[in-house]
This record gives C-alpha cells, structure tokens and sequence, in this order.
C-alpha cells in the first residue's frame, strides 16, 4: 500500500509538471509575439533594455504558473487526504515541497527557450512551428519517464532520465517520490540542471535581443546568434 500511494503521489506530481512547465512556457513565446506583432516591445525597449523585459515576462507568467500548480496540488492534496485515498501526508507534503523546487528550475530552463523561440517569429499563427521541437523534448521526457516509472521508479532509465537536464524537472520529482534517492543524486541534478539554466538563458537571452525587434519572415536562429538583424 504505502509503495502504490508513493507511485501514485509521484505520478500526478510528474504530470503536473509536465503541464504547468509546457502550458506556461508556450505563453510565455505567446506573449513575446503578440508584443512584437502589435509593436509593444518597440515601445518597452525605448525604456527597458531586452533583458529586462524577458526576465519581467518570465517572472510573471511563471509566478502565475506557480501558483496554480500550487493551488491544484494542494487541494488534490487536502482532499486525497481527506478522502482516505493517500495516508503518507509526510510523503505527499514532500512531494509537494520538491514540485515547487522543480518547477521553479524547471521553467526557468524552458521559459527563456520558448521566449528565444517566439522571438524568431512575429505572427501567433507561427508560434507553433518554433515551439513545438521544444514542446516534443518535454513530452517525449515526461511519455518515457511516466512508462518507465510505472515499470519500476528505480529503474536505470529512470535513473539516467533524471540526470538529464532537459528532462530532470518533470522525472525528478516524481522518483524522489516514488523511489529512494540519494541526497548527492538531487544534488547533482540539481547543480547540472542549474548550470544549464544559466548556458540556455545566455544563449537564448542573446537570441531574443537580437531578434525581438525582427518583423517579417521567420528569423533563423544562427542568424539570432550572430545578431544579423534581416
């Protein structure tokens, strides 16, 4: 019983995850385009520089993320309990407690990806085409993650899985949960996943100034990189 609740907890933490990051961070490349297409962020940059507009976009649409998933799981939290269905409150507070952990890294390694994304583009109808190579890393991690912990949480492709960065934010959680981790393991995760963060807001921090103002076709993104303005 206690290791079919500790799956289970684990299981509904990965997909809110895998939701909140995906859902939220998708806005966030929405919100760059629509300030592009309308010509919203000419005005904003006369004043603010592009770093600090991506990092206010990022921070808001991420607090709201934040506090939904927050406000989801812990009434599914309160009325599992309530309920009888989950007894571990320890195990589900926890669960909790790292999903926020997770989320915080995890969207901030995705939202500056999906910002850069929408960069390239300027119409809402070709927010898809940029995002979704983005989108299909998330969800193939968070498909093969949820099978193979269903087979077994301490599984080596589990293992390996939540020592990758890209993915570590939706599998994580859900195996400190479901399984035993070790501390130095969530460290590691931790540290690489924090270290990528800070390479990928470089590089798609550089992407987006150099692209933001772009209108017309589709930017590519070594052009972005190299601050050729088309």
């Amino acid at each position: 019983a206690e290791h079919g609740q500790r799956l289970g907890i684990g299981l509904v933490m990965v997909f809110l995850l895998f939701m909140a990051i995906s859902t939220y961070g998708t806005m966030v490349a929405q919100g760059v385009v629509e300030e592009k297409a309308s010509r919203v962020v000419e005005i904003l940059l006369a004043t603010v520089r592009p770093w600090q507009l991506l990092l206010g976009k990022v921070i808001g649409i991420g607090a709201v993320g934040l506090a939904q998933l927050m406000i989801v799981a812990g009434v599914g939290l309160v009325m599992a309990m309530a309920s009888g269905v989950v007894t571990l409150s320890g195990v589900a507070v926890s669960a909790l407690v790292w999903g926020v952990v997770w989320y915080f890294v995890g969207f901030l390694l995705y939202a500056t990806i999906f910002a850069a994304a929408g960069s390239l583009v300027s119409r809402q109808e070709d927010v898809q085409s940029v995002t979704t190579p983005v989108t299909m890393v998330l969800t193939i991690g968070f498909v093969v993650g949820l099978n193979l912990m269903l087979q077994n949480p301490n599984g080596s492709g589990v293992v390996t899985m939540s020592h990758i960065p890209l993915l570590s934010p939706v599998v994580m959680p859900g195996r400190i949960t479901a399984g035993q981790v070790a501390g130095w393991e969530i460290a590691v995760s931790l540290v690489v996943t924090l270290a990528t963060v800070a390479a990928l807001t470089w590089l798609g921090g550089r992407v987006y100034h150099n692209a933001v103002l772009h209108t017309g076709s589709r930017m590519r993104v070594r052009d972005a990189l190299r601050g050729a303005r088309l």
